[in-house]
């Protein structure tokens, strides 16, 4: 339930659950302090903020140093639209998923060719675009 929605009062969980208002805080509370939950979030609806197109960039680097993660990472990290990284198996190293008025027309992380991140040797960029 809190999953769904964290905004929820001790009132409600406890009724959902069949716990008095107080006994349901307390256990929400319990959640906290043993990290089961680790923060509570808005979710942004893109269409309402303009940003129709979610893109899909599949990143793949021949270099798995330290260096170049935390390089990859700090780049990622100045890009508000890059909204979701995971690291995968396989074909591709990474997934990002972006949010985006219309996909951008110069060097970016989801241009090939763009100058960031520091490619290193065998990287390569490819974007997959929908709205």
């Amino acid at each position: 339930m809190l999953q769904a929605d964290g905004t929820l009062t001790g009132a409600e969980l406890g009724e959902a659950v069949g716990l008095a208002p107080t006994s349901a805080w307390r256990r929400v509370q319990k959640l906290q302090q043993q990290g089961v939950i680790e923060r509570r979030v808005a979710l942004l609806d893109p269409e309402s903020l303009n940003l129709g197109v979610t893109a899909l960039v599949e990143v793949r680097t021949g270099d798995h140093s330290a260096a170049w993660l935390d390089r990859f990472t700090s780049g990622i990290a100045e890009f508000p639209e890059i909204v979701a990284a995971w690291r995968t198996s396989g074909e591709v190293d990474y997934m990002l998923r972006a949010w985006t008025e219309t996909t951008p027309p110069g060097p970016g992380p989801v241009n090939p060719g763009s100058p960031w991140p520091p490619p290193g040797p065998n990287s390569t960029w490819r974007s997959r675009c929908r709205s």
